[in-house]
């Protein structure tokens, strides 16, 4: 797959999925464990613009990196820990200033390795 459709592939899947990571698993996930009821919802829907705006940049980082460990056995792995990385790209000026902090700051980094792994398995299809 060449860089150009690689590159398209992460920036119209990556946000996408992790939009519903983020919404429609992780915070579910969250809400079960804390013993609240579900918030999933199709009206989060309208969020979808904001999740490409907000998204799009670490996604397509994370499919130039996908390109480079294109041609290695353990690429989908390497392209997951960059897309863990790079999934904190959108918050971290708050994460310098301090505002968000403590161990739970780890999940974040989910949004942007589920849909990374993923991709970057399609890429190789």
């Amino acid at each position: 797959m060449t860089l150009g459709k690689r590159l398209l592939l992460f920036g119209l899947l990556g946000p996408p999925l992790g939009f519903v990571t983020a919404f429609w698993i992780l915070l579910q996930i969250v809400n079960t464990a804390l013993g609240e009821k579900s918030t999933a919802d199709p009206g989060q829907l309208i969020l979808l613009p904001l999740a490409y705006i907000v998204g799009i940049v670490p996604a397509l980082a994370t499919g130039g990196i996908d390109h480079y460990f294109r041609n290695w056995r353990l690429g989908p792995l390497f392209t997951c820990l960059a897309g863990y990385l790079l999934g904190f790209m959108p918050i971290a000026t708050a994460l310098a200033m301090g505002f968000i902090h403590g161990p739970f700051v780890l999940i974040f980094g989910l949004i942007g390795a589920i849909p990374a792994l993923i991709c970057a398995l399609i890429a190789r299809i």
